[in-house]
């Protein structure tokens, strides 16, 4: 009697647990489905993007361009690189129509006027260039125009900076970490690595009033990034940029600019500046790297009596050739900063009109 009991609860069990199995199969169907209603509902948000970046302006508020970029950030990792890349772009314009104030006569004179009270205020951070809240006279905030107005109420808001450039000088603008935190993520790794020394580099400005705000020793290590950067990934995305950048460091390294010169005469026994001196010295001395070689021969122009140069060194330079005639006339020095720019195949960042600014966000801005 006991065994047909067990036999028959056995069976109740059994039954029972089959009569629950298709509710299960039913929720576990649900829970199956609820997924692709949010990928539905995220590709809509993704198709929808292109058009919410181009509605921000100059009217709109911090509000709503934080809910693009949270948007932005989500559809990144959902796109395609082509796509990536347009969102950048499209990105960098959204934020130049933000931040574009008022550029009548009156509110400029106002800005400038609120912006030398800033460098007056003293409890400000002793340096400007990297401080993110900038806080000039009250009565003058007063006087400034609206949007000017607005901007500056939300400083280190949804990436919002107004950098100091200079010269008493500020400048709206989007801060470089706006890229790595929306962006960097989902770029593949040589775009990452660029925007990551981009955004590093342009944390402060790079020229103030003709002069150099770094080290020798920082062009040299930017520099060496560059051209490893170039050499690890030949095919980079942005292989124009950091070439131009290369280049550009390369110049600075061994002339420098005008009121951060390397030397004036670049001849023995004549003053040269002793940090740029030091540190081209200390990459003569690599064997990691090409600029080693440029730095030997820099160091062996600036050891040779002047008189000599132009037969040691075969100098012809484009300035030489077009004023050949009248420096054998009047005999003249030749001009060894043209020699020496010539001898080491540099390029100056100024000969020619420049397309981009590399030196205000994560990456280089169409100008």
């Amino acid at each position: 009697m006991m065994r047909i009991f067990n036999i028959c609860l056995l069976c109740t069990v059994f039954i029972t647990g089959c009569q629950k199995t298709p509710q299960n199969a039913i929720e576990n169907e649900q829970q199956q489905k609820q997924p692709s209603v949010k990928t539905k509902s995220a590709n809509h948000e993704c198709q929808t993007l292109s058009q919410n970046l181009e509605k921000i302006g100059r009217s709109s508020t911090v509000e709503s361009l934080t809910q693009v970029n949270t948007q932005l950030k989500k559809c990144m990792t959902q796109a395609d690189n082509t796509q990536q890349l347009k969102w950048l772009d499209d990105s960098t314009k959204m934020y130049k129509r933000f931040l574009d104030a008022d550029t009548d006569e009156k509110s400029l004179d106002a800005l400038l006027e609120y912006s030398y009270s800033i460098l007056d205020n003293e409890n400000n951070h002793p340096d400007r260039r990297t401080s993110t809240i900038q806080v000039g006279s009250q009565e003058l905030f007063k006087k400034l125009a609206k949007r000017d107005q607005y901007l500056l109420k939300h400083q280190g808001q949804a990436y919002i900076d107004f950098q100091y450039i200079g010269e008493g000088v500020f400048e709206y603008r989007r801060q470089p970490q706006y890229i790595l935190d929306i962006f960097a993520p989902a770029l593949p790794i040589d775009q990452q690595r660029f925007v990551k020394q981009m955004a590093m580099d342009n944390q402060d400005i790079l020229y103030n009033d003709a002069a150099l705000t770094i080290s020798w020793n920082e062009l040299v290590n930017r520099a060496l990034f560059w051209e490893n950067y170039l050499k690890k990934y030949p095919n980079a995305k942005f292989k124009t940029d950091a070439q131009s950048l290369l280049d550009e460091y390369r110049y600075l390294i061994f002339l420098g600019v005008d009121n951060s010169p390397v030397s004036d005469e670049f001849a023995p026994n004549t003053w040269i500046d002793p940090d740029a001196l030091a540190a081209i010295k200390a990459l003569a001395k690599r064997t990691d790297t090409n600029l080693s070689s440029t730095a030997q021969k820099f160091l062996d122009f600036i050891a040779t009596p002047i008189e000599q140069r132009s037969e040691k060194f075969q100098i012809v330079s484009d300035s030489d050739i077009h004023e050949a005639s009248a420096t054998s006339e009047s005999h003249e020095t030749p001009n060894p900063y043209e020699q020496l720019k010539s001898l080491l195949q540099l390029s100056s960042p100024w000969e020619k009109e420049r397309q981009k600014d590399c030196h205000v966000d994560a990456i280089c801005i169409q100008i």
